[in-house]
């Protein structure tokens, strides 16, 4: 990985399943001149969001603890 976080920081990162940026670990298009909308899985995107919304409904709803 070259300007980022170390290698091995890196690989513990891509080991937990996180809703941040490690697109770096898991999309080889990631920052790359390939890395263009018609690569990108709206779908997948828009069932990802909708999980996280249901989620967070719950977590609003019945508390965190």
């Amino acid at each position: 990985m070259s300007g980022g976080l170390p290698e091995t920081l890196g690989n513990v990162m891509c080991s937990f399943p996180m809703v941040t940026d490690t697109a770096f670990c898991r999309y080889r298009h990631y920052h790359a001149p390939t890395d263009i909308p018609d690569k990108l899985a709206y779908p997948a995107f828009a069932r990802a969001a909708l999980g996280l919304f249901e989620a967070f409904a719950v977590l609003a709803r019945e508390g965190v603890g």
